[in-house]
């Protein structure tokens, strides 16, 4: 999602219509996938209260970095949304 919005936000040459439906379809992919990710971090939360402690600091590091990366990506589709919607009446 990240490279499509990307390409969408930057490159692409589409009309306000069209980008409008690829975000639309970005909004509905976040939508689906939240609680799979949510699903995601509580099993790594899981495996961290049964991990080695040098484990368990490997495996939080790494939420952290999933759950910072979902709400960049989150975010930057938020924006481009205010952006595009503020610009066309």
């Amino acid at each position: 999602m990240d490279l499509q919005l990307t390409n969408v936000e930057h490159f692409s040459k589409s009309n306000f219509d069209d980008k409008m439906r690829q975000l639309n379809g970005f909004q509905q992919e976040i939508t689906l996938n939240t609680n799979k990710i949510d699903q995601l971090i509580v099993f790594g939360e899981q495996l961290i209260q049964k991990s080695e402690p040098l484990d368990a600091t490997l495996i939080e590091d790494e939420l952290e970095e999933l759950h910072r990366y979902c709400q960049e990506v989150f975010g930057r589709v938020a924006r481009f949304h205010q952006r595009l919607t503020s610009r066309h009446p």
